[in-house]
């Protein structure tokens, strides 16, 4: 199936937990130092996926969209994928967890 490998909203949090659990975000934020942003690759859709199934690119997409919260989780960086045959299109490539806010809201 095309989105099996793709990044999932849960794969986001895993990575944002590991910093919690091994101590990082906590450390850093009782020392009063400022916070590490967390950037978060995103394995997606290639402009063959969405010559394939561009529904199932286009699920993607909104399911990791939408738990980025409108930005209260992470923010979502895009590239341009595509080209002649599709055109261009924009898929997030890259989750930043920018704020100590957003990453308690993950947590």
């Amino acid at each position: 199936m095309t989105g099996d490998r793709w990044t999932t909203p849960a794969d986001i949090v895993a990575r944002v937990r590991r910093f919690w659990d091994d101590g990082r975000m906590l450390r850093a934020h009782l020392r009063g130092e400022p916070f590490t942003p967390v950037e978060v690759p995103l394995r997606g859709p290639t402009a063959r996926d969405l010559g394939d199934d561009l529904a199932a690119a286009q699920a993607w997409v909104a399911s990791v969209t939408r738990a980025g919260r409108a930005g209260s989780a992470y923010d979502l960086v895009v590239k341009d994928v595509g080209g002649r045959a599709i055109g261009r299109n924009r898929v997030p490539s890259r989750a930043v967890v920018a704020r100590p806010e957003q990453a308690w809201h993950l947590l």
